[in-house]
């Protein structure tokens, strides 16, 4: 079953996310942390045991941010950007769908409060049909950030729409996943959140 893992909204400043969270989702975000190497940091919205809302932004004590990597640097106002889908054996998967998937990686990130949290992941392909694409990812024994965040709401549905929907209904047919992209003309991901008894489109 196709499970989502988290959103990602981008920020030019880890200010700015907070500031379009309260304004948007009526919430402030808890703290995230910090991707040591890969130039952001980020803040959590719970959204869910098992999913939540990433906001992630340039870490001003980091250098660039590298081109394989969730590009924060690249907006003008927060946005969601991208997604990324719960699933297990991703290193035999990185390499036999190595047209739309990244690269494997383990990961880690130091937590605000010291700890250190490890997870295996996709690298995000935002080349690939302009980010429609997600990332995947697994926390092996780790406590999915999920269980560890106050929930505000769920997860209603996620609407893709791009001009190579053809396309894109093929790769996620390859992957077992069943999602619809709309044909459109331009490429746009929203998300429906049911937020305090209001659905709110982000």
């Amino acid at each position: 079953m196709l499970t989502i893992d988290h959103l990602v909204v981008a920020a030019p400043s880890i200010e700015e996310g907070i500031n379009w969270s309260e304004q948007v989702l009526g919430h402030t975000p808890e703290s995230g942390g910090v991707h040591a190497g890969y130039g952001t940091h980020n803040v959590l919205i719970g959204l869910g045991n098992d999913t939540y809302l990433e906001i992630v932004s340039p870490d001003p004590h980091q250098s660039n941010i590298p081109p394989y990597w969730i590009p924060a640097n690249k907006v003008s106002e927060p946005s969601l950007i991208g997604w990324a889908i719960c699933r297990p054996n991703l290193k035999k998967l990185s390499v036999k769908h190595a047209d739309c998937l990244g690269d494997f990686a383990e990961m880690q990130r130091l937590k605000t409060d010291g700890s250190l949290m490890k997870w295996e992941m996709t690298y995000p392909r935002f080349t690939v049909l302009d980010g429609l694409f997600p990332f995947f990812i697994d926390w092996k024994d780790a406590l999915h950030p999920g269980k560890q965040l106050n929930s505000i709401g769920t997860i209603n549905s996620v609407t893709l729409q791009h001009p190579k929907a053809q396309k894109a209904n093929l790769l996620f047919d390859s992957l077992d996943m069943k999602i619809s992209v709309e044909k459109a003309e331009t490429f746009s991901i929203h998300a429906a959140l049911e937020i305090g008894g209001q659905t709110i489109t982000i």
